[in-house]
């Protein structure tokens, strides 16, 4: 219990208060503990190491009142006035501060576990390392404080107001802020596993790096916000918006996109593995680089969106807008196999249909589509190479899909290669660097052996021969240049007489 005389020295003011602080020999850790100090005027009063556990404390005037190292537990301070004080490692675990006033103030390293702030103001306050699981701050107006390194694990602050506020590496595991509002709020590499978003808006937030796995952001405003390499693996974005955001390296892997908004959103390098997008808005985004292997794209827009070297393997397509779409180098293997690379979305449905699927060679006729198998080893460097023997043989109306050996072959293209050379009407093996992959055609090289083909090797390399798969006459370039310039008399022409002496 608090003793009476100390009592009698704080209730004289501050300054009294001060001076028996500064003077008294005992005054160390004043024992104030359930002290009934209701609307009293404590302004700049020194505190530190006072013990005010279960003190009531409503309403009480504590503008820059010094409470380092205090002890506020399961204090009721309902209503009290806090602004710019200095609450320093204090502890105000199960502290009762609903609609209190800590603007300003300085609470580095607090407890406030369970404590309940509910509609307490703390605009600009410093809460750095400060402890709030369990507590509840539902409507808290916390805009522009700093909450670096703080605990919010299993808080509540739904409907709160954090506007600007500084979060990096901020907890908030299984956190409740449903309704928050977060604009402009730096949430850098913040752990917020199974946290609880709904409707939060995080407009032009920075979430850098954040850890968002299972997190619950359904309807939520990303719009502009900062989510490079951030992690929302299995989170739930049902109707969410992400309109201008930048999404670069991010991991979306299984998570639910349901009608959800990228349009115009930066999706470089990002991995949306086995994701479900059903009516989802792509348009205008950037997918470059993106893994999408066994996700679900069902009615989705992709008008003007742009896909390129995107993995696709296994993905079900269905519905899609692509008006405008700009696409290529779609890949329908794992990224550790030989890749079966082509161009646009309509050709990685319809070979994810007919690859895996035997029964379909009894429907299609031999030579009945314009596909054309381009084979080689085509690392980074040479994909200029590639595209441009790609662009001759679309320009013939070709389908050009290529086997690009620059990783081993897997169990895939093993699978589906019969196929392949069924709904193909020839094959250019690219030979540059042939003795690196030669050996690796040989398990599916008789399934080739039988389609017309027209190799073509860089003048000056020597020719690997695989006997019983090509002729041993190659077309010789000089570079890519010459290839193109002559690709139609030396390297189509040959090709399609052969077709003709056959048909």
């Amino acid at each position: 219990m608090a003793e009476p005389e100390l009592l009698e020295i704080l209730r004289r003011g501050p300054e009294a208060w001060n001076r028996y602080r500064d003077e008294g020999p005992d005054a160390r850790t004043p024992d104030l503990s359930r002290a009934d100090l209701s609307s009293l005027d404590l302004r700049e009063a020194d505190l530190r190491g006072a013990n005010l556990t279960g003190a009531n404390l409503a309403e009480a005037k504590l503008e820059g009142a010094i409470l380092t190292d205090a002890q506020l537990s399961q204090v009721e301070a309902r209503g009290a006035h806090f602004d710019g004080a200095t609450l320093h490692r204090s502890r105000m675990t199960g502290a009762q501060l609903g609609e209190a006033t800590l603007n300003d103030a300085d609470l580095t390293g607090a407890d406030l576990t369970r404590a309940n702030l509910v509609s307490a103001r703390l605009r600009g306050a410093n809460l750095s390392g400060v402890q709030l699981q369990m507590a509840n701050g539902s409507k808290a107006q916390l805009d522009g404080a700093q909450l670096p390194v703080a605990n919010l694990k299993g808080a509540v602050f739904s409907a709160a107001s954090l506007e600007g506020a500084k979060l990096p590496g901020a907890n908030l595991e299984g956190a409740r802020l449903s309704m928050a509002n977060l604009r402009g709020a730096d949430l850098t590499r913040t752990e917020a596993a199974r946290a609880h978003l709904q409707r939060v808006i995080l407009y032009d937030a920075n979430l850098t790096g954040a850890s968002l796995v299972a997190a619950e952001l359904m309807q939520a405003d990303l719009s502009g916000a900062q989510l490079p390499l951030a992690n929302l693996e299995r989170a739930r974005l049902e109707r969410s918006r992400f309109a201008g955001a930048d999404l670069s390296q991010v991991n979306l892997n299984r998570a639910c996109l349901k009608e959800a908004d990228f349009s115009k959103s930066d999706l470089t390098g990002a991995s949306l593995v086995e994701a479900e997008l059903v009516r989802t808005n792509f348009g205008g985004a950037k997918l470059a680089r993106c893994r999408m292997s066994r996700a679900l794209f069902m009615d989705c827009n992709l008008e003007q969106a742009v896909l390129q070297d995107c993995r696709l393997d296994g993905v079900t397509l269905s519905g899609l807008r692509q008006d405008g779409a700009v696409t290529s180098n779609l890949a329908l293997t794992p990224a550790d196999e030989a890749a079966i690379l082509v161009d646009d979305l309509e050709m990685v449905q319809l070979l994810e249909t007919l690859l895996m699927k035997a029964r379909w060679r009894e429907l299609i006729a031999p030579n009945s589509l314009r596909m054309v198998l381009v084979l080689g080893r085509f690392p980074e460097w040479r994909r200029p190479h590639l595209d441009a023997v790609r662009d001759q043989l679309r320009g013939r109306r070709y389908a050009p899909v290529t086997i690009d050996l620059e990783n081993p072959v897997g169990a895939k293209l093993r699978a589906v290669i019969e196929n392949l050379a069924h709904l193909a009407r020839f094959i250019i093996p690219d030979l540059a660097g042939s003795r690196e992959f030669m050996s690796d055609i040989q398990p599916f090289g008789v399934s080739l052996r039988g389609l017309p083909h027209q190799a073509i090797m860089p003048e000056g390399e020597e020719l690997v021969e695989l006997p019983g798969i090509w002729g041993k006459d190659p077309y010789r370039y000089r570079d890519t240049d010459h290839l193109v310039q002559t690709f139609a008399k030396s390297v189509l022409g040959p090709l399609e007489l052969k077709l003709a002496s056959v048909s």
